[in-house]
């Protein structure tokens, strides 16, 4: 059904992933339904061994504090924290 979807509405990711979620409540799914599609148009050259040893010398950013900006967006608390996601509430700059 995914691939199906992907394929069918390759110019409107939006609409696929849309399309994936309406057939999981169709099939009465209890998962929060959340989905992201992701196009990839280019991979640098190289092994992925090597883009991978450089990834992993890469710091992760700093957890969001409060009176933090994020983007645009300034962060004004946080909602939700677990060792899976971070929910802030944040306002556009």
């Amino acid at each position: 059904m995914v691939a199906s979807a992907v394929k069918a509405h390759a110019g409107d990711l939006d609409r696929a992933a849309r399309m994936i979620v309406e057939e999981a409540l169709r099939a009465c799914s209890r998962d929060n339904l959340t989905v992201q599609i992701v196009r990839i148009d280019a991979v640098p050259d190289g092994e992925a061994g090597d883009i991978m040893a450089e990834a992993a010398d890469v710091a992760p950013p700093p957890v969001p504090q409060a009176g933090s900006l994020l983007d645009s967006y300034r962060i004004l608390r946080e909602l939700h924290s677990s060792s899976r996601s971070h929910v802030y509430l944040a306002r556009t700059r």
